[in-house]
């Protein structure tokens, strides 16, 4: 049920991007005919119009790849991760792939774990975790990354994508590290995020990426990990470089 849940909002989000955005920016001039040339025109205004003519016809193929910051409300606070992302672009559409790592896990008890005491209880006199022992939370994902953009000014975009993951989580006991006694709270995941996304060019080489979205975790122990508390709202800001100039970026010739 909330994967069809996820699903429809990613579609929702596309059609956003196509419809919903664009109404509310001040459309460009429409553009001057190119085949139309005009007697007092020099040879160099021929050869421009030319050029523009080619460029807008043809496939755009890029790349680009950069660091990415992602915010979300996390065991009852802040949490923030860092990663980053790279990406093959096809005219608008871009795929690739992502990462990140959890980075300012907070210092618990292992007694604040759920179903720790249980747990121990069940080890006897060898079980080398104490209650009062320092633990973190390890948490590490990453996975396919895809999505479109839509073009409203040659420097601002609006659009939508999807990141699909796998990772794992695990309690990590930073007084003995070396001792693998909370293995058991090691769980495999997936994270499923649609986001609506906001790309702004900073330079022909360097653009912004802003996403809103929405994390979804599948996977989790329910009698290790409270899961809703996995499920959040996110904000992604990414700076990427790569080729990012089109025919949007030349500008239109007299005719």
């Amino acid at each position: 049920m909330k994967f069809s849940k996820i699903v429809i909002l990613f579609l929702f989000l596309i059609f956003i991007s196509f419809n919903g955005i664009s109404s509310i920016i001040k459309p460009e001039k429409p553009k001057k005919d190119l085949f139309s040339l005009n007697p007092n025109n020099n040879i160099n205004n021929y050869f421009q119009k030319d050029k523009l003519l080619k460029k807008e016809s043809s496939v755009r193929i890029s790349g680009m790849g950069g660091a990415i910051f992602e915010a979300s409300v996390f065991q009852k606070g802040f949490a923030a991760f860092l990663g980053g992302g790279a990406a093959l672009t096809l005219n608008d559409f871009f795929i690739g792939a992502f990462g990140y790592t959890y980075v300012n896990s907070p210092t618990i008890s292992s007694s604040d774990i759920i179903g720790f005491a249980e747990y121990a209880a069940t080890q006897g006199a060898d079980f080398k975790i104490f209650p009062d022992d320092r633990v973190k939370l390890i948490f590490n994902y990453g996975g396919i990354w895809g999505g479109y953009t839509h073009k409203v000014k040659p420097w601002l975009g609006f659009g939508a994508s999807l990141k699909v993951g796998y990772g794992n989580v695990q309690y990590d006991d930073f007084d003995k590290n070396w001792y693998t006694g909370l293995d058991y709270t090691s769980c495999n995941i997936g994270i499923i995020t649609p986001e609506f996304i906001i790309d702004m060019k900073l330079a022909s080489v360097i653009k912004m990426h802003i996403g809103l979205g929405y994390r979804t975790v599948i996977g989790l122990d329910p009698d290790v990990y409270n899961v809703n508390e996995f499920y959040s709202p996110v904000i992604s800001i990414g700076l990427f470089f790569g080729s990012f100039d089109d025919t949007s970026d030349v500008p239109e010739v007299d005719e």
